[in-house]
């Protein structure tokens, strides 16, 4: 896991939407906002950073790449030939947040009269690079996977980790690492 400050987005980061996708985001985070200034409608903004949890679809185009690496793992322990296509070196990193802390965050977020009008990140402070996560589900399955190595496509983001300082301030604190909450989630994948 790499802490690095100096790539971390605040709030305030200046946000350059690279994407038509994130031309949309950013445009109805603003109409948000501006909902609750204009009109006295208390709203507030939150930014999810890489949300993963039970009940993910990996093949859904907005599945998240664990949910997809649990697919691959899972069906690989079970005899099926598969593989991971991997985009890039597998050195991008990513905030990666488990649910249960999403839930939480928003409890306090919600629970705060100071947070209406405002932004706030839900994501760790940590990122982790896609060849830690496979490392942790190597380990956690106990098996390695055959990853395909593909160039990096056009637009993906290199390095991404949420700077949670603000939601902090309100009493917030991740409680799952990556390790554990993906063993939580293997867990409960197993079950099902």
């Amino acid at each position: 896991m790499v802490i690095l400050r100096r790539h971390q987005k605040k709030e305030i980061t200046k946000v350059k939407p690279m994407t038509p996708y994130a031309v949309d985001k950013y445009s109805a985070e603003r109409s948000v906002i501006n909902y609750y200034y204009l009109y006295g409608t208390p709203t507030t903004v939150v930014r999810f950073f890489n949300v993963y949890g039970p009940n993910q679809n990996p093949n859904s185009p907005y599945s998240g790449v664990i949910s997809i690496l649990l697919d691959r793992f899972s069906r690989y322990q079970r005899g099926e030939e598969v593989s991971f296509n991997l985009y890039g070196d597998g050195k991008q990193t990513r905030d990666f947040v488990y649910v249960k802390d999403v839930i939480r965050a928003l409890s306090y977020i919600i629970n705060s009269p100071k947070t209406l009008g405002e932004v706030y990140n839900i994501g760790t402070s940590h990122q982790t690079s896609l060849n830690q996560v496979i490392s942790e589900l190597s380990k956690i399955f106990n098996t390695k996977l055959h990853i395909k190595i593909f160039d990096e496509r056009k637009g993906d983001i290199r390095l991404s980790v949420a700077d949670i300082d603000k939601l902090r301030e309100l009493g917030f604190e991740p409680i799952n690492g990556l390790y554990q909450g993906l063993s939580k989630l293997v867990s409960y994948t197993e079950q099902c």
